[in-house]
């Protein structure tokens, strides 16, 4: 079974609630620059290091993921997270099994990162298989605090000061670089991109994780070829079916860039794999995703305050 798919099943999850926002839950008042580090979790993702009050904690930055953080139970109890709230049968243990323990909604009293300190954090608490030493910053603190991820730099700005944008337009226009812009889906608040194959265009998500991945109905319309079968995925409703690779490279265009030929990436039907319906309206519908290893590999700056995706 494809260890992406298992470990993405845990983040395709609802919005917290409205009573999850939290007091000090953006940094905006107060910039900073925090390095971070590729790691190989489940695929590529970039990971940083946290202080949790007196507790150090690494993080993986996953703008896929619905929520604001996300820990374990051993480390919310460790970090003296306040629970207000239990959301049900939530988080796995290993591949096919339910954790008993649920998922919980709560609050962390401290959540620093880099000079941004955060008090009365959100946080929503379930397990995730693999090491449990690794918690998740997704997609509310992402855009409440305008950050912007270098992946060339390796560095992550949060609520970035004039000066510091001045510095990554100089470094935009010295590198060759192409301005893209992003959308924001009303409902799931995700990112996303119109990307083309072969003059078909969907919707593709911009995930600061894992891989390329083309939804089958994306890829049928564009008459990809479709290769072996490369994995079976786990979706978090219990559904199962299989992932694909490339049965040919293919070119990927955003707005006027083109890539290169691409053989290293997947298909899968990404609504099975969710368990949801498909749209009706092709347009609406979500071609798959902007993975790390296409943003690693094409050297991108993802502004998500300004709604901007550079790529070179």
């Amino acid at each position: 079974m494809n260890n992406k798919t298992i470990f993405s099943a845990l983040i395709i999850v609802l919005a917290a609630s409205a009573a999850q926002a939290g007091v000090g839950s953006t940094c905006r008042a107060r910039s900073a620059t925090v390095p971070f580090a590729i790691e190989h979790i489940f695929g590529e993702r970039p990971v940083v290091e946290v202080s949790l009050g007196k507790m150090r904690y690494r993080m993986v930055i996953h703008s896929n993921a619905g929520f604001y953080s996300q820990m374990d139970h051993k480390h919310a109890i460790m970090a003296d997270a306040r629970i207000f709230k239990h959301s049900g049968a939530f988080g796995i243990e290993a591949a096919g099994k339910v954790s008993a323990l649920g998922r919980d909604e709560g609050v962390l009293p401290l959540l620093s990162i880099g000079e941004c300190t955060l008090r009365d954090a959100p946080v929503s608490i379930f397990e995730t298989p693999g090491d449990d030493a690794t918690g998740m910053l997704g997609l509310k603190w992402i855009s409440e605090n305008l950050v912007v991820i270098d992946y060339p730099d390796h560095k992550i700005y949060i609520a970035p000061t004039r000066t510091e944008m001045a510095k990554r337009n100089q470094k935009l226009r010295r590198g060759g670089y192409t301005t893209l812009p992003m959308f924001r889906d009303n409902e799931t608040g995700r990112y996303y991109v119109i990307a083309k194959i072969e003059n078909r265009t969907r919707r593709m998500t911009v995930n600061t994780v894992a891989s390329l991945t083309i939804d089958t109905a994306f890829a049928n319309a564009a008459h990809l070829a479709i290769g072996p079968i490369s994995s079976e995925y786990g979706g978090p409703g219990g559904a199962t079916g299989y992932t694909y690779a490339f049965g040919n490279p293919i070119r990927l265009s955003i707005g006027n860039w083109t890539s290169k030929p691409i053989i290293d990436g997947s298909i899968e039907d990404t609504y099975a794999y969710m368990g949801i319906d498909r749209p009706a309206n092709d347009m609406l519908a979500i071609g798959g995703m902007i993975g790390a290893d296409f943003l690693i590999s094409h050297h991108a700056i993802i502004d998500f305050g300004n709604l901007k995706l550079y790529l070179r």
